[in-house]
């Protein structure tokens, strides 16, 4: 092959387009009937949609209605407690960023003022959401405001608006506060008094799960009282209700077709022309065919053109010798004859949030972690390596309802310990030259300076998160309440994707500034566990208190169904069932069987196909299929004269699966 040396190399440029499955893309909700957690719940549709469903107001609640249909039990959304308490417009505009507070107001006396009311003073109070008052709805079109004098709760107040109405009144500029505050004194001519009403702000900490503002919500009467998840009860008439985010049920996605470009670029040599349509396609298709094996689904690929229709450049020989940022695959084959040498890396438009669809394999038979690992090596690919959380979400998916304590995944113990990144992307990066004692903690901190420190994974620390956008590029969240490394990563993968990694001296500049002067987690841990198939992906979901090696001889990991899914480390010996990962093996084999038969044996073709596939089994040969095999003429069976005219050989052909 001295000619692929000598070969000018030339650069083509593949554009690769991934989606996600959706039964009707301009559909905005999607029922999922599958019963999930809310976190879990959340990871199926950023993988499969955009996110969970957010309702932004009464038309939104509409469709969500339709979308729902006749069900008459729960359903997640995206509204998720735990955000930063605010006063918002009960239409769903969002915050109240024009206020007029009275009194040095609002007080919140007892912990319970969570409702707003105007006086005709124009000024605002603070007030329990259960005591009875006047209320102002608003009606949209044409524009006006209603008051109403009677007695009701701010919920009571706010359902009949939204019943008759569009919703209680807002407020965004002066001129609108005295209007209603006239509206409101018109109604009373009893000098002295100051007459008040219901409007439509009110106080929450819930968020939503895709980031949006929106603050329309819709509980049902009392909630909510405890829970942390929102879920549509539509045996309440669509109203939602708050309960433990690890209860499971089914939920509601939004957002059409997903589709992900990504830019990938080749080096290949050839004495082939290039030009030639059919070299061209040829490559096309072996990458494909590529794309596959590697559990790549519901894609379409095609070669990017300049303006003048030329795929393939010529690569200078200086450009030859310049180092790529990433370690390119050698892949060889033969295409129209001519056999190609294809040097294949990928741009920097591929994220780690874009990852293909995995083919697992949950197999319901107990083995300690060797046993496993060898029967997945014999039977599939090897034990499940998982490179993200959308890949967890997918295999958590694939466990049934079956009671079993534990699962066994292909990681185990390593000898040696490496700093490796939260998201899955791998040890860090070798231009940052990271080393340090472990007397000084095992999690990362990023520096006010850009440099790092190790430290206790218990410390209490500000967090940078990060999310993938729908053109591949990453979006940094801050957080600056402090916590542990653990919880911080919890949050991120809850609300997020991640914590943040560092992939270049480039972007730690950039998180630098993103981290506005604080000392931040990033998502760099010291850990010692590897993949059973030499995967150097560094995704873990550990538990809160996992590892912890104890006894001393928890050297494997497996998912803990009493943990919400999360992994643990364990003694290898125990018997859980497991996940296998890639295609099922198969062998071809042709067994010749002799029959002594005075029957016609073309009539008891199936019978004697029954009789073989069930002792086959009992000899512990499972998942066999076996068939005859016949020749130009449909003829199975051969009489073998020697052996006397009621003797006949019959070959039959099995594939067995191993």
């Amino acid at each position: 092959m001295a000619w692929l040396q000598s070969a000018i190399p030339f650069i083509g440029i593949i554009l690769l387009f991934q989606k996600t499955t959706a039964a009707n893309p301009s559909q905005r909700f999607h029922l999922i009937t599958e019963s999930l957690t809310w976190h879990e719940a959340q990871s199926f549709c950023r993988v499969k949609h955009a996110d969970l469903a957010t309702v932004n107001h009464m038309d939104d609640k509409n469709e969500l209605d339709k979308t729902l249909g006749g069900r008459t039990t729960l359903s997640w959304i995206g509204l998720l407690r735990g955000g930063t308490r605010r006063w918002m417009w009960s239409d769903g505009r969002g915050a109240a960023h024009f206020t007029h507070w009275g009194g040095g107001g609002p007080s919140n006396n007892d912990g319970i003022e969570w409702c707003g009311e105007i006086s005709q003073t124009t000024w605002w109070n603070d007030l329990s959401c259960g005591e009875e008052n006047d209320f102002v709805c608003y009606e949209r079109q044409p524009f006006r405001y209603v008051h109403y004098k009677e007695g009701k709760s701010w919920v009571a107040s706010q359902e009949l608006c939204r019943s008759k109405h569009t919703d209680l009144a807002y407020v965004t500029t002066s001129a609108q506060n005295s209007q209603i505050a006239d509206l409101v004194k018109s109604w009373t001519g009893i000098i002295g008094f100051n007459n008040k009403a219901w409007f439509g702000l009110f106080n929450d900490a819930w968020m939503w799960s895709d980031g949006g503002q929106t603050s329309f919500r819709y509980w049902q009467s009392g909630k909510p009282n405890g829970g942390s998840c929102a879920a549509v009860s539509a045996s309440e008439q669509g109203r939602w209700v708050d309960i433990n985010c690890n209860s499971k049920t089914a939920f509601v996605c939004q957002g059409g077709l997903k589709v992900k470009k990504m830019v990938i670029r080749i080096k290949l040599r050839s004495d082939a022309d290039l030009t030639d349509s059919a070299v061209s396609d040829t490559i096309l298709k072996e990458f494909e065919t590529r794309l596959k094996d590697r559990y790549v689904t519901d894609f379409s690929v095609r070669w990017r053109s300049d303006k003048n229709g030329v795929v393939f450049q010529r690569q200078e020989q200086q450009e030859v010798a310049e180092k790529t940022a990433m370690e390119p695959q050698t892949i060889f084959f033969t295409a129209a004859g001519v056999f190609l040498m294809l040097l294949v890396d990928v741009a920097g438009e591929l994220k780690a949030c874009e990852r293909g669809t995995r083919l697992f394999h949950y197999i319901n038979t107990p083995k300690t972690w060797s046993e496993a690992q060898g029967f997945c090596r014999a039977n599939y690919a090897g034990l499940v390596t998982l490179n993200s959380m959308g890949e967890h979400v997918q295999l958590v998916q694939s466990i049934p309802d079956a009671n079993v304590s534990g699962i066994w995944i292909g990681m185990e113990r390593s000898e040696t310990e490496r700093w490796v990144w939260s998201e899955g992307v791998g040890e860090v990066a070798a231009v940052f030259s990271w080393e340090i004692g472990k007397e000084y903690g095992d999690c990362v901190q990023m520096e006010p300076n850009g440099s790092w420190a190790a430290n206790q994974c218990s410390d209490q620390k500000a967090f940078l998160c990060f999310d993938c956008d729908s053109n591949g590029l990453e979006r940094y969240f801050l957080y600056t309440q402090n916590m542990s490394w653990r919880d911080a990563q919890l949050y991120c993968r809850q609300n997020h994707t991640d914590l943040v990694s560092v992939k270049t001296k480039q972007q730690n500049v950039e998180i630098q500034d993103q981290a506005k002067g604080n000392t931040i987690w990033i998502g760099l841990i010291r850990e010692g566990w590897m993949w059973s198939d030499g995967s150097q992906t560094s995704f873990r979901n550990w538990d809160e208190s996992s590892p912890d090696n104890g006894g001393g001889a928890q050297n494997c990991v497996a998912i803990l169904k009493s943990l919400q899914h999360q992994w643990d480390d364990s003694t290898c010996d125990v018997s859980y069932p497991f996940f296998c990962q890639g295609e099922l093996k198969t062998k071809t084999t042709v067994v010749k069987v002799r029959i002594s038969a005075g029957v016609n044996l073309d009539n008891e073709r199936e019978s004697l196909l029954k009789q073989i596939q069930a002792q086959l089994e009992a000899q512990g040969l499972m998942g066999v299929k076996v068939r005859w095999r016949t020749d130009a003429n449909n003829q199975v069976f051969k009489q073998e004269n020697d052996d006397g005219p009621d003797k006949q050989v019959v070959e039959g052909r099995s594939c067995q699966r191993l």
